[in-house]
């Protein structure tokens, strides 16, 4: 995974539980979340009707995700520009 390729070995376990913490955080936390969301545009009192509220309020998280995704992490070099990074730096040598 990415994460994965951002820390050293040593820190593999760490890193693992800090993203099974969150994963398990977010599964007791968005039923609640959903559900209220739910309940409140589908209620007798709600200022509009309209049960897709949770799939949308999803997709703006993941819209948010995304933007977080794009703007900071950065692409790892690729095999062949390593090679040539490699030779270069073995040619100034």
């Amino acid at each position: 995974s990415l994460a994965a390729a951002k820390v050293p070995p040593s820190a593999q376990g760490e890193l693992q539980g800090a993203m099974t913490s969150i994963f398990s955080i977010t599964s007791i936390i968005t039923p609640l979340l959903y559900t209220a969301i739910f309940s409140w545009f589908t209620g007798p009192s709600a200022p509009v009707t309209f049960g897709g509220a949770p799939y949308l309020v999803g997709a703006c998280f993941l819209v948010l995700a995304v933007i977080v995704f794009v703007t900071k992490v950065t692409r790892p070099a690729t095999i062949g520009n390593a090679a040539a990074d490699v030779a270069e730096d073995g040619a100034q040598a």
